[in-house]
């Protein structure tokens, strides 16, 4: 990490994840960045993929389908793409 990228986030304190810090504060940390490295941002922003949104049918079908499901790996499943779908975004959990 460069020196200009410590500097970007002195302040979080002790923050140890992206919760204990607002949007805000990110963005006005990658403001801070150097050029090299807010390229290396944008190039995240824009590989983190977005899904579509399910509508209210999808999720309740999918929520049936988590409630009698019994194999964890399924379950792990269902969760995740009834979280995707829900938010609209990837989501890794």
């Amino acid at each position: 990490m460069s020196l200009a990228s410590r500097s970007a986030i002195e302040g979080w304190g002790e923050a140890r994840y992206a919760g204990d810090v607002s949007a805000a504060q990110i963005i006005e940390a990658i403001k801070k960045l150097p050029p090299e490295e807010r390229v290396e941002v944008v190039q995240f922003a824009r590989e983190y993929e977005t899904v579509p949104r399910l509508s209210p049918e999808q999720l309740g079908v999918l929520g049936e389908r988590l409630a009698n499901a019994t194999d964890p790996a399924e379950i792990a499943e269902l969760e995740k793409t009834l979280m995707n779908g829900f938010y609209g975004i990837k989501i890794d959990a």
